[in-house]
């Protein structure tokens, strides 16, 4: 890899990391407080239904 490559990337996935933040952020603003919860509870229990399929 070039000097150059080396220095662009972490620069390119800090900008694109930085613009996604930046649209959930906005996507969140977005939502009612009732969306949120329902949109937390259904990762709860989706986080519940993997981990059961874990367990040995």
């Amino acid at each position: 890899m070039t000097e150059a490559v080396r220095r662009v990337l972490p620069e390119t996935r800090r900008a694109r990391q930085r613009a996604a933040a930046q649209a959930y952020g906005e996507f969140l603003r977005r939502r009612s407080p009732e969306q949120v919860e329902a949109d937390r509870l259904l990762i709860e229990s989706s986080n519940d239904i993997a981990l059961r399929g874990t367990e040995w």
